[in-house]
């Protein structure tokens, strides 16, 4: 049975007036939790009351939750939104339930109602400060195992998330953490995913050093799977690479080498896009053979720059080089 207004209002100062003692009066926040099967008045007010109230009721947790995620299901979208902001008020005295809460916020990333997610955005935040390995595992529940429509958004809240965050809301743990459930989530990525992600691994603090931009690095280099043979059959592996490489091309210095691509593209990319374009010729396409060549050789030049003084680059690098310039003219 639904309550009315006045009957929330009732449950709600006889709550107020108990303070610490709230406990005590369990069947005035049952009443309260009954007003989310009310009208538009007692819904809104009811999801308030109900977070206002959660921590004095451990015993009534579940219910409470629930009742609130009901709410934010509701068809009224302003309904749906009043009980959205409540949810990291559920969180401030007792975080044991912070994980669900925010799996159940990156679900409701994927709203076609441009200003509840914007709502969403802000309860996760608000999470987010609370405790941020436990929001974001929310977060990374739906990235690795929810549908594509809540991944794709999952993952732009994840980065946004990470460029914003600073020293205090992270610590060395939780951005550990993050590397290590990013990488699960890039054994399955689309190269957009892959290049949304690299740009919010690349906020994490603790990867501000050399050895930071080396794992950043090995995690390019890995995903471009260098051990393979070149698929030049594939359209879109030289797209891949070429993104891969202008992803490493900065991470790159006199302390990072780039030897490892620079010996793929010499020994395994460079001479089969050769063979592929003595074969075909020019091709019509509007990316032929080579031009994709060219744009590969002109990142390779920037990466050279960084490989060392091994003799066994200089030699795979040399011929690439020789066999592309044109002869000189002589009179």
């Amino acid at each position: 049975m639904s309550v009315d207004v006045e009957q929330l209002y009732k449950s709600f100062g006889e709550l107020a007036d108990a303070k610490e003692n709230a406990k005590q009066h369990p069947e005035a926040y049952k009443t309260i939790m009954k007003g989310t099967k009310g009208n538009a008045s007692t819904k809104r007010l009811a999801a308030q009351f109900i977070s206002r109230f959660f921590k004095h009721f451990p015993n009534e947790a579940e219910e409470a939750i629930n009742s609130l995620l009901d709410l934010c299901e509701d068809e009224d979208a302003e309904i749906r939104k009043a009980a959205i902001k409540q949810i990291p008020n559920l969180c401030k005295a007792d975080k044991q339930h912070l994980s669900r809460l925010a799996d159940v916020l990156a679900q409701l990333l994927a709203s076609d109602d441009e200003s509840e997610v914007s709502v969403v955005n802000i309860s996760l935040n608000g999470l987010f400060k609370l405790d941020a390995k436990g929001t974001l595992s929310g977060v990374f529940a739906q990235i690795l195992g929810g549908d594509e429509d809540v991944r794709e958004k999952a993952i732009k809240y994840l980065c946004t998330c990470l460029k914003s965050a600073s020293e205090s809301d992270m610590n060395k743990e939780t951005e550990e953490y993050v590397l290590a459930e990013a990488k699960k989530i890039m054994e399955d990525v689309t190269g957009d995913e892959f290049q949304i992600l690299m740009q919010g691994l690349a906020s994490l603090h603790h990867l501000q050093t050399i050895q930071g931009r080396q794992q950043m690095v090995d995690i390019i280099a890995e995903q471009m799977n260098l051990e393979d043979e070149f698929k030049v059959s594939d359209p879109d592996s030289v797209n891949r690479i070429s993104q891969c490489v202008g992803m490493a091309m900065p991470l790159c210095s006199r302390n990072v080498h780039a030897s490892r691509f620079v010996n793929y593209l010499c020994q395994k990319v460079l001479p089969t896009l050769t063979k592929e374009e003595a074969t075909n010729g020019q091709d019509t396409k509007e990316s032929s053979p080579k031009d994709r060549k060219l744009e590969l050789m002109k990142q390779l030049a920037e990466m050279s720059l960084f490989c060392g003084n091994g003799t066994n680059i200089i030699e795979s690098i040399e011929p690439v080089f020789v066999n592309r310039t044109p002869p000189s003219n002589t009179t």
